[in-house]
């Protein structure tokens, strides 16, 4: 009987273990450096908005800066979490400040590069990505908050104990 019950208990974990390293592995990104994310974009711009390759030109240089100033602030903030650091309430603002201003100068760039409709629908897009990107946001933020609840709840049934004590049979 007991036999049966280990070898019931050990397939058991295999099998959760297995499923375990499922989820992470599925969850691995590629990385590429900010030059390969900038020619991907390019040509899915190109894609999109049927773009010359004078305009591919002057895109790709865009994307590669941006991609360039997008690894450097990831370095950075990672170096941040990884100190213990976090932002004052100025350094926020700064941040997200900056973060505005350029890409209001990418719009003007954009606005230059691209004919009438070809911005119009880059607009959109844009407006559309946007949108995304809070939603997502909006539910990573929900996982969390439930991941946090169902911790507690787990504390707190831990920490329970029987009022009378249970006598063995």
């Amino acid at each position: 009987m007991k036999k049966i019950i280990t070898i019931i208990v050990l397939l058991a974990t295999i099998t959760v273990s297995a499923q375990g390293n499922k989820k992470h592995h599925n969850n691995k990104k590629a990385e590429f450096t900010p030059e390969q994310q900038a020619i991907l974009k390019t040509k899915k711009m190109t894609l999109a908005l049927d773009l010359n390759k004078s305009q591919q030109d002057k895109i790709l240089k865009i994307n590669e800066e941006l991609a360039k100033d997008r690894a450097a602030k990831k370095a950075e903030m990672k170096a941040n979490r990884a100190a213990g650091k976090k932002l004052t309430d100025l350094e926020n603002f700064n941040l997200k400040n900056a973060n505005l201003d350029e890409r209001i100068a990418v719009k003007n760039q954009m606005r230059e590069i691209l004919s009438k409709e070809q911005f119009e629908k880059w607009e959109k897009h844009q407006h559309k990505f946007a949108k995304q990107k809070m939603h997502k946001e909006k539910m990573n933020k929900q996982k969390k908050h439930h991941k946090m609840k169902k911790g507690h709840h787990k504390m707190k049934a831990s920490k329970l104990t029987p009022a009378t004590p249970v006598a063995p049979n």
